[in-house]
């Protein structure tokens, strides 16, 4: 039996009904695993349906959002989700992978704990415990915390750009960058203002026609950048940069602003689509001057 999109009314949304997502979800799941290929292709379509159904509500309720309560985190999840529905992993899932780099920043800092034997100690407890006390005792200094990230996410857990691979389309999604640790100025600095914040140093994104970075700021409430203007360039290990040196990094190309203004969530999030949208488009017309050439195998 055939499957189109009439077979998906608006009563199988999960915030309309529940019970009725979740047996139509079960149905889907079902089907994807019978030997019949025409089955199967409709309800792994299906699947995608229902999962952007459900994405589409979460897309609303972010955007309803005060600005400030909007996370690139999220935006950033859903954007992948969105693009490969049936492969990211949940919301829950890489909250989890960004608390667990931010907790082992958190260990950096203050040291790890140990036994009574004196050998060091890294279980899931301590390393939630060392992530209380950084937040709540507040005894490191805003560089120090930043050091600490470095350390971590570019010595220890080897996040680096993507380099001769930068237009691979993976590089765009957070839970492929998160899984190969190689991504975009965008998706890096995404990572890293998440991880940032867990450890309460708040990030804002600055836009740049040929760049993505950060902007170091004082306090939660309001974008209050720091005296000497610095940025963050989590392309290139975190490191700090003065806007005459970002402009220089940046090809040279004049027009860098004097005072750095903060992207509003929405603007990253568009960055984020006409990043993909572009490489779609480079990956089309691969293919056509392949097969152009008679190399399209």
């Amino acid at each position: 039996m055939k499957m189109s999109w009439k077979s998906f009314p608006p009563s199988c949304r999960r915030k309309r009904s529940p019970l009725m997502f979740y047996c139509v979800s079960c149905r889907m799941y079902y089907r994807l695993h019978q030997t019949n290929l025409t089955q199967q292709f409709y309800a792994l379509h299906g699947k995608e349906y229902l999962i952007r159904q459900q994405l589409i509500s979460e897309w609303r309720e972010l955007l309803q959002l005060p600005d400030q309560e909007q996370t690139l985190e999220k935006g950033a999840i859903l954007i992948a989700q969105w693009m490969r529905p049936c492969h990211c992993p949940g919301s829950s899932d890489i909250a989890l992978q960004l608390d667990s780099i931010a907790e082992m920043v958190a260990v950096h800092l203050v040291g790890g704990a140990t036994h009574e034997e004196g050998e060091v100690r890294d279980t899931k407890r301590v390393r939630r415990s060392a992530l209380a006390r950084v937040k709540e005792e507040g005894c490191h200094s805003v560089d120090e915390r930043l050091a600490a990230i470095n350390s971590v996410m570019y010595d220890q857990l080897g996040y680096k750009g993507a380099g001769e691979a930068y237009y691979e389309l993976d590089n765009s999604f957070i839970d492929r960058v998160l899984e190969r640790r190689t991504g975009i100025p965008i998706t890096l600095c995404v990572i890293y203002e998440a991880v940032a914040r867990r450890l309460g140093v708040h990030l804002h994104p600055v836009n740049f026609p040929q760049h993505f970075v950060l902007q170091i700021t004082r306090g939660k409430n309001g974008p209050r950048p720091h005296p000497d203007h610095c940025v963050i360039d989590a392309y290139f290990r975190g490191q700090r940069l003065t806007l005459n040196e970002l402009n220089s990094r940046t090809f040279g190309r004049a027009g860098v602003p004097r005072v750095t203004v903060p992207a509003q969530p929405v603007d990253v999030f568009a960055r984020f689509l006409n990043n993909i949208s572009l490489l779609v488009n480079r990956m089309n017309i691969e293919r056509v001057i392949h097969a152009a050439s008679g190399q399209w195998w």
